[in-house]
């Protein structure tokens, strides 16, 4: 059986000690800990700036303020 938990530093405690323990029973196990990678969505809320500008955008998206393109008519337009 494989298992692969992605959690922060502060959940590593004893309780989930215990649970892997419980999970893998007496079976040998192995820990390899390397950072997770973060998710884009996830970098781009980490700054404040970027946070709310995203915030807005999608509010915008949610109230039906957005602006179609044509990228086929655009490019036409203005060239490649």
């Amino acid at each position: 059986m494989t298992a692969t938990f992605e959690l922060s530093a502060e959940e590593w405690n004893e309780e989930f000690f215990q649970k892997v323990k419980t999970l893998f029973n007496s079976e040998r196990i192995r820990v390899s800990i390397e950072p997770a990678e973060m998710d884009t969505t996830e970098y781009l809320l980490r700054d404040p700036a970027n946070r709310e500008h995203l915030m807005r955008a999608i509010e915008n998206v949610r109230r039906g303020n957005v602006v179609e393109v044509d990228l086929d008519e655009l490019i036409q337009q203005y060239g490649s």
